[in-house]
This record gives structure tokens, C-alpha cells and sequence, in this order.
């Protein structure tokens, strides 16, 4: 057995298991089904994985794997290894994040370019603490591009993905907004970082749920613009799910 061979593997795909064209992990349970809900009356399968709940979802001639709640690096990681054990090649992840740059704010829609780890699982994958994973640049360009032609507003960047949300103190703050980092969340480095030990291809788009600035934190859960901004950020995601079955990107 080779050393770096794990003992313990997700199952793999049956027979009668639905192949899927692109896996969705969603951070909210309200999220998945405002997805599913978008995607009309096609047949669907609903399996449980880990605490999360997977719904295969036929659009077209194919099925779509939409996962939720997905909540933290280690467990974005293992619903991403139970996925990939299912044959699925492309993910999308679709969350919240905070704003630490003045360049975004609370309801605008976050295209994840990089993150940088401070969560503890990515070292399993061959990623480095406080070292940047980007996503797959070939991916992220054909989402810029489907964006733009839909005349979404967003905005391309990195982020840093964090184990501890109560502990974004002014240092940790400001360090990332020296590399460069304009966002704050807890999944997207990992997620990041096992799709690239893989060889799948994986992006994350964001909206910005709060902001964390000198002057302290603002919460932007339950605003008009955060609303408003997820909703157009679902929606468009569900418009990108409908893409990925016509043109088998």
C-alpha cells in the first residue's frame, strides 16, 4: 500500500447511482433550494452525506449533485472526497463571505480567484498553513465570462479561509489585507486545495454578508442588500446549471 494511500475511502459510485456533470455545494439549506426550486420539475434523488443532505437533480439529459449545508473546511473537504468518489469532475461552491477591503460590500457577489489557509485540513492535501490555492484559472475564466455575458456584477478575488470566525483580530485582519486578501470564510481554501490533490476543477462564488473594518464589525445578514445580492447570486447559479447540461463545460 502505497504511504500516501488513506485507509478510509468514500464509496464509490454504483450502477445505480445518477452520474453527474458538475457537483454544487451550498453553505445553506435555504440556498440549495432556492438552486433546486430554480430548476423546475425534474426528477430528483435525495440521499443523506455526512449531516448534509445531496440532492440529484435531473436537468436535461443529465443530473446535478446540490449538497447542503456545507460548513467548515473539514467537512467542505469530506462532502468533496464523497463527491469526487462519485465520478463527479467539475464543483461550484456557493457560500458567504465577509468583506475586509473597501473594494467590496454587503450584497456583492464574490468571484473566489485564491485563498489562503488558516484551517487546518488543506496540510493533509499537500497545502501549506498560510499558503494560497487558487482555483482552476480555466474554470474561473469560463465564469467570468458567463457572468459578464449575463451582465452580473462582481468582483474577482482572494480570500482567506479561517477555522476560528471569533478570532479575526485586528493583526489577522490586517495581515490578509496586506497579501492582498479581500474576503473572510471558512471553506473555499480546502476546498480548493483537495480538488487540486484530484485533478478536478472547482471555483466558489461569495456574497458578502458583513464587513470588518478598523472601526470594528457590521453585520449584513438580514439586509435588504445581502438579500437581494444572494438571491441574484442563486438565481445565477441555477442559470449556470442550466449551461453546464446544454454545453458540457
Amino acid at each position: 500500500m502505497n504511504s500516501d494511500t488513506s485507509y478510509l475511502r468514500p464509496r464509490k459510485r454504483k450502477e445505480k447511482d445518477p452520474f453527474c456533470s458538475a457537483g454544487v455545494l451550498v453553505s445553506t439549506l435555504k440556498d440549495a433550494r432556492e438552486i433546486l426550486s430554480n430548476l423546475g420539475n425534474g426528477t430528483e434523488k435525495t440521499v443523506s452525506m455526512l449531516i448534509a443532505t445531496c440532492v440529484y437533480k435531473q436537468v436535461g439529459k443529465t443530473n446535478i449533485a446540490v449538497v447542503a449545508p456545507v460548513l467548515g473546511a473539514p467537512m467542505a473537504a469530506m462532502i468533496l472526497e464523497m463527491l469526487i468518489a462519485k465520478e463527479i469532475d467539475q464543483f461550484l461552491y456557493v457560500g458567504s463571505a465577509g468583506s475586509i477591503s473597501d473594494v467590496i460590500g454587503v450584497g456583492d457577489i464574490l468571484l473566489v480567484k485564491g485563498a489562503f489557509c488558516q484551517e487546518g485540513t488543506s496540510k493533509h492535501y499537500g497545502g501549506g498553513f498560510d499558503e494560497k490555492t487558487d482555483g482552476t484559472k480555466s474554470f474561473l475564466k469560463q465564469m467570468e465570462c458567463f457572468l459578464q455575458n449575463r451582465s452580473i456584477s462582481f468582483t474577482t478575488g482572494d480570500v482567506v479561509s479561517t477555522d476560528a470566525p471569533y478570532r479575526e483580530t485586528p493583526y489577522f485582519i490586517e495581515k490578509y489585507q496586506k497579501k492582498g486578501a479581500i474576503g473572510v470564510e471558512m471553506e473555499v481554501s480546502a476546498l480548493y486545495r483537495v480538488a487540486q490533490y484530484y485533478g478536478k476543477k472547482i471555483c466558489a462564488l461569495l456574497c458578502i454578508s458583513d464587513t470588518i473594518r478598523k472601526k470594528g464589525w457590521q453585520g449584513g445578514f438580514t439586509s435588504v442588500a445581502y438579500r437581494d445580492g444572494n438571491r441574484q447570486m442563486t438565481d445565477v447559479i441555477s442559470s449556470w446549471i442550466s449551461f453546464v447540461e446544454e454545453k458540457e463545460i
